[in-house]
């Protein structure tokens, strides 16, 4: 495929090849691929920052309980 053409069916023909690109099944198939893999590393991204804040807060919760009882 050529991109690079001149004349009055330039416009034409980049519509075609676009046409051709972006209403391919398998383009289609690529794209699903791709959203599931975004969908997936933004869902573990959260699952990460979870944990990380869970852990912080049992930290807390841990730190806060070893200095009560020091008192008691």
């Amino acid at each position: 495929m050529n991109l690079m053409i001149r004349g009055p069916g330039c416009d034409l023909h980049f519509f075609l090849v676009s046409f051709q690109i972006f209403f391919n099944p398998c383009f289609f198939k690529v794209m699903e691929i791709w959203f599931h893999r975004c969908l997936k590393f933004l869902f573990n991204l959260f699952r990460y920052f979870f944990a990380i804040h869970e852990t912080l807060k049992w930290e807390a919760d841990a730190k806060s309980l070893t200095c009560l009882s020091t008192f008691i």
